[in-house]
């Protein structure tokens, strides 16, 4: 929660939640001479619990009340390692489905299960497909998707990020239109997936999407449908932001599946997070530091280790598999620092001649 102060100059600011005194960070607004007070409670509120705050400064308290949004707990050990991302694989997998005629079910087909079903060809997908070998799109940048935008079309931006905002352009959907569709049927009855992995440290999570029609973001990889949803919403409704939030266990690496759908008429997809402020943070924007990185494929573990030690011409030879680096370390105490990359960062197979130094102890770790 937070506020900004105008003008505080030397003064100083406190605030109060649920009439107990707190300690704010407060730090300077860019080219102002305003003031950003904001505090985290130090475990999450109860989601939709009704709470009063109020700002502490000039000799008066001024209050406020606000409810928690929906939030979900990730389960533990369903994040990998972030230094598992793999640092070439930036951005999103995405999936496309277009169909010549309306989706069927509830809602004029503007739902959830419905655009699954389409995702999982029914009906029929005309989309032009990917140059992926499943037929997707690998983007490396971020999700700002406008139907205006798709060939054919026209029209003023639409959402959040746009050039008068200061922001980027929209983009057009991938894939459309599809084959056979032209005028205005060539931005109607799309579904698509997209995917990534994204880094995230442990805590609370403020995400948003602004959309039109819905869209439904769940826990999962390509395909998986039975993840954790985070949010859902089922609607056939213009362009508006929606916030969601989520509780991460751990820091690390979580499989994020956002399934997007569009009825007739306009269609666009944003996809950001929520920094001070509540500043509107694309995913994956690489030129913000504050950006959450996605990244569509991973370095898989399994590809990575050790496939033979053999002892040949009184030399032992180390073998292993996989794009990583090999660690050393002369003594175990537990300590990451007693592990350090061996000098020259040597190819499988690595040589180590007995008696020409201490012991030692190897392992691999993936490439950063």
């Amino acid at each position: 929660m937070g506020a900004i102060v105008a003008d505080l100059g030397s003064g100083t600011v406190g605030m109060v939640l649920d009439g107990v005194s707190v300690t704010p960070t407060v730090t300077d607004v860019p080219n102002s001479t305003d003031k950003l007070v904001l505090y985290t409670p130090p475990t999450p509120l109860t989601p939709i619990s009704n709470h009063i705050a109020g700002l502490v400064y000039a000799g008066t308290t001024n209050y406020w009340i606000f409810t928690v949004i929906t939030n979900v707990s990730v389960a533990s050990g369903t994040a990998l390692p972030s230094n598992q991302a793999d640092p070439n694989a930036r951005g999103f997998h995405v999936k496309v489905v277009q169909s010549a005629t309306a989706r069927p079910g509830a809602n004029g087909g503007n739902n959830a299960a419905s655009a699954e079903a389409q995702l999982a060809g029914t009906p029929a997908n005309v989309a032009i497909a990917g140059p992926e070998a499943d037929g997707s799109y690998i983007l490396t940048n971020i999700i700002n998707w406008s139907s205006r935008r798709v060939p054919g079309q026209t029209g003023a931006e639409i959402g959040n990020f746009q050039p008068s905002m200061g922001g980027p352009a929209d983009d057009p959907i991938p894939g459309l239109p599809g084959t056979g569709l032209t005028g205005t049927t060539g931005r109607d009855n799309v579904a698509a997936e997209i995917f990534a992995y994204l880094d995230l440290p442990a805590g609370y999570q403020k995400f948003g999407v602004n959309g039109d029609d819905g869209w439904k973001v769940q826990i999962g990889t390509p395909g998986q449908t039975n993840g954790t949803v985070l949010f859902t919403i089922d609607r056939g409704a213009g362009a508006q932001d929606i916030p969601f939030a989520f509780i991460t266990p751990a820091a690390g690496l979580y499989p994020v599946r956002l399934v997007w759908y569009q009825g007739g008429g306009d269609g666009n997809l944003e996809f950001f997070t929520y920094g001070p402020n509540n500043t509107k943070i694309t995913v994956n924007d690489r030129n913000n530091p504050n950006a959450v990185k996605a990244y569509y494929q991973i370095i898989t573990v399994s590809s990575l280790q050790f496939t033979s030690v053999t002892v040949s011409a009184g030399s032992v030879l180390v073998s292993w598999t996989g794009n990583g680096v090999l660690q050393e370390a002369s003594n175990l105490t537990g300590n990451q620092t007693d592990w350090s990359d061996v000098q020259g960062n040597p190819s499988s197979p690595f040589t180590v001649t007995p008696g020409a130094t201490a012991q030692k102890f190897y392992r691999l770790r993936p490439t950063q």
